[in-house]
């Protein structure tokens, strides 16, 4: 009853979200935000989902990936990019460090003991992350937005966090000052010298609570420097928004584009590519190389894990597209992008550095030694040391205590010491 009473506290919690207010747009009522297309499914298809659900079977637990311990810092006119989990990517861009839609949480649920847990550690261990200027929110959905993630962010690294209309009351429960978040709308800009970023339109929708849905905005990132330009779509579904953006922004030399999440396809089709739409994406986009990613880590629909690859496999080939063009982002790899040729992907000029050969490039563990981290207080110390994250916060956007190792333990990370330190509604995926 209690665990019950405390999964309806925080599904209500947001049931007062904000209204945005701003005025009516192409893509805003005045209320909610909404797609040229409906996408949020209605309470009768979520049951007849739920009720017709046949799954495949997943891997209760895979073995870590062989844990990356990224360079402190790029140089100017450098780009590397280090997968880490799901839609978490670490970008090195001309000396920013970014992050994508940070999650290191065993599950992406409004609490920690129900819902969608990872199969397989982060890539990259907590306390070897580089110091992180930049993070994207791409949408407020639990797998993309995960306050925990953030809070433990806020207190080692003090980033600059980036998101889309109408998502920083949230944000800031995770002790984020307002100051340090930045709200876009769809093609509007923001510098972060030495790159710009800019928000683009994706065809999904947003929900974390009972009566929310909607009233935040979604989107991906188009990324510019001197390495050249990188865009992350966050979650989308396929329609002719790549096409639109690549007639206003240019070509990318890097997509990075969610493959995954998208069975059974009467219900998902409209918010998650399938690998194949994905291709197509890739192809309207004009993109130099691509890599695919939100697969792989939490079951969140019906496929098999493993069937994105194969689907992309086909695709590729179907469309006569050398694989090397786009692959599946492999966790626990890490991908340079040259920057005197845009878009080629190269080996680490590193040699000591272990590395592997994937059919579509030559990719190698970035950096021997441990990064260099920004300065934190005592206690997020002690926390990074642990490999603990902090509690997510609770209704009243107040972080309450260190987890111990039974209730909230990190994948691939040792436990603390202590346990005190428009549309209508879908699966939120």
């Amino acid at each position: 009853m209690r665990r019950l009473v405390t999964l309806l506290a925080s599904l209500t919690a947001t049931a007062c979200a904000p209204v945005w207010q701003g005025e009516p747009s192409d893509h805003f009522d005045g209320v909610r935000f909404h797609n040229d297309v409906p996408v949020q499914k209605s309470l009768i298809d979520v049951m007849r989902w739920m009720l017709s659900r046949d799954p495949a079977a997943w891997p209760e637990q895979l073995p870590p990936p062989e844990p990356v311990r990224p360079v402190a810092r790029t140089g100017p006119g450098e780009l590397i990019i280090t997968p880490v989990n799901h839609a978490t990517l670490l970008i090195q861009m001309d000396g920013l460090n970014v992050l994508t839609d940070p999650i290191w949480s065993k599950r992406c649920s409004p609490v920690q003991w129900a819902g969608p847990a990872r199969v397989h550690a982060p890539a990259v261990r907590w306390r070897d992350l580089p110091p992180i200027d930049l993070v994207l929110i791409s949408h407020n959905h639990y797998d993309h937005l995960d306050l925990a993630t953030l809070q433990a962010l806020e207190s080692a690294h003090k980033p600059v966090v980036i998101a889309p209309l109408n998502n920083a009351y949230i944000i800031e429960q995770a002790g984020i000052p307002r100051g340090r978040i930045v709200e876009l709308d769809w093609w509007e800009r923001s510098e972060h010298a030495p790159i710009t970023v800019t928000a683009t339109p994706a065809q999904h929708w947003s929900r974390r609570g009972i009566d929310d849905a909607r009233k935040s905005l979604w989107s991906g990132f188009w990324l510019q420097g001197a390495a050249g330009t990188v865009f992350f779509a966050g979650d989308t579904g396929y329609g002719p928004l790549f096409t639109q953006m690549r007639e206003r922004l240019g070509t990318p030399d890097m997509a990075l584009l969610p493959i995954g999440a998208y069975e059974p396809r009467w219900f998902m089709q409209a918010q998650h590519m399938n690998p194949a739409e994905a291709v197509q994406a890739f192809l309207d986009l004009g993109a130099n190389r691509a890599l695919g990613m939100h697969y792989g880590t939490f079951q969140l629909t019906d496929e098999a894990r493993d069937a994105p690859l194969q689907a992309l496999s086909e695709a590729l080939h179907a469309q006569q597209i050398p694989s090397q063009r786009f692959e599946a982002a492999r966790f626990g790899a890490v991908y340079r992008v040259s920057p005197l040729t845009p878009g080629v992907i190269q080996q680490q000029p590193d040699e000591s550095a272990p590395s592997t050969t994937c059919s579509a490039c030559v990719v190698s563990a970035c950096g021997t030694r441990p990064a260099a981290r920004a300065p934190a207080s005592n206690a997020s110390m002690a926390a990074r040391a642990s490999g603990a994250l902090p509690v997510a916060p609770t209704s009243t956007g107040n972080p309450s205590r260190m987890l111990g190792r039974q209730d909230r333990r990190t994948l691939g990370c040792s436990a603390p010491t202590s346990s005190n330190s428009g549309m209508r509604s879908d699966s939120g995926t």
